[in-house]
């Protein structure tokens, strides 16, 4: 969606004229009201939400935020992680490290406890459906999943040695992976899943939901890695045979993703289409394989010995104005900007794009100069 000055105005004011409409309806819904025409102004205004974000969301926005989360609170951001998401004020949420400590964000406001108490490590932080932030937290050595200011210490009354993969559901419930007694099950809410179409699994990995509520990901049965969704699990993509898969995942249009190995090769997939060439080239390997809000799949590659950052059909092979010996950890921010870690000169450093090019993370900490 593209929109000029004069009509994202007309759409903010719009916006706030649909806003003022649903808290006067839901002040009527309570004493008896009209439940559909609320529903109805909702949706209205959950879609227009969506359209200002999306007009908004302009190349660099995730580094301009940052530079104001560290200015607003006098640090020194030295890593990010999981920028992926917002809450339902607009607000860019996710991890940065400060002084060698990871702190939660949600625009400029950072988070160093959950509740009440001090943790190491936070992951996977992502908002629920009531803007509560949740994700799992490292407390006292042991991951623990969190929403809002709970921590989870038993799920479906059971004690658990780690947790992976947290996210939440439409339903609001957090969903993932758990370890019992020395083995990996699926959970969603207070309920562990061990059999997937029936048979019994050694492993599972990727673990996320699909838009109908469906777990998704990989699962080892008969000590072979294949895609799942549901309870149906994948043995063929593009009707041939393979020997793993990788970065699971599930496109915007319902598709699964990721990677797959043929013939002693990875390449990237999506649905029933494997990608044999970018950008036209052959390539010797791919990983982070992850797919972009306009649906483009994007990661990194390895062309010629040398690997490279991709999306689409885009190769990108400086950073900073710098050649670089590897790239890693990549992932697309809400902006469609991708971030992660380069090696440059055999030296690792976090990396964002700031509106025109690919910088270091420490860009984000110096001032504006005129």
């Amino acid at each position: 969606m593209s929109l000029n000055c004069s009509q994202l105005k007309q759409k903010y004011e719009e916006l706030l004229s649909e806003k003022d409409s649903f808290v006067l309806e839901y002040e009527k819904f309570k004493n008896g009201g009209d439940a559909q025409k609320l529903k109805e102004l909702k949706a209205r205004l959950e879609k227009n939400t969506k359209e200002i974000r999306e007009v908004l969301m302009y190349p660099g926005y995730v580094f301009d935020t940052l530079k104001v989360l560290a200015s607003s609170n006098n640090v020194v951001i030295q890593d990010i992680d999981n920028i992926c998401n917002f809450n339902s004020k607009g607000e860019l949420v996710g991890e940065v490290r400060v002084d060698l400590e990871w702190y939660l964000f949600h625009g400029d406001t950072l988070v160093g406890q959950i509740a009440g108490q001090d943790f190491v490590n936070v992951h996977d932080i992502h908002t629920q459906p009531n803007d509560d932030l949740a994700g799992k937290v490292e407390i006292a050595g042991k991951m623990y999943p969190f929403y809002g200011d709970t921590i989870v210490r038993k799920i479906a009354n059971e004690d658990f040695e780690d947790v992976l993969d947290i996210h939440t559901q439409p339903s609001g419930e957090l969903a993932g992976r758990v370890k019992i007694d020395g083995k990996w099950c699926l959970f969603h809410g207070d309920t562990l899943v061990r059999q997937i179409a029936n048979e019994d699994f050694e492993d599972v990995d990727s673990i996320h939901t699909q838009p109908n509520d469906d777990l998704a990901g990989r699962v080892v049965v008969d000590n072979e890695w294949y895609p799942f969704y549901g309870d149906t699990i994948v043995r063929k993509i593009a009707n041939e045979d393979f020997e793993d898969v990788l970065d699971i995942h599930t496109q915007p249009n319902g598709d699964l993703a990721g990677q797959v190995q043929i013939d002693g090769k990875w390449y990237p997939f999506h649905g029933d289409t494997i990608v044999k060439k970018i950008a036209g080239k052959d390539f010797e390997g791919v990983s982070n394989i992850h797919t972009q809000p306009s649906g483009e799949l994007a990661g990194r590659v390895k062309i010629d010995g040398k690997w490279c950052l991709f999306h689409g059909d885009t190769l990108v092979g400086q950073i900073a104005g710098k050649d670089f010996e590897d790239v890693f950890g990549i992932y697309t921010q809400p902006s469609g900007d991708l971030a992660g870690r380069v090696q440059i000169a055999g030296k690792t450093f976090p990396f964002i794009f700031d509106g025109e090019k690919y910088v270091l993370v420490d860009e984000i900490n110096k001032e504006e100069t005129t």
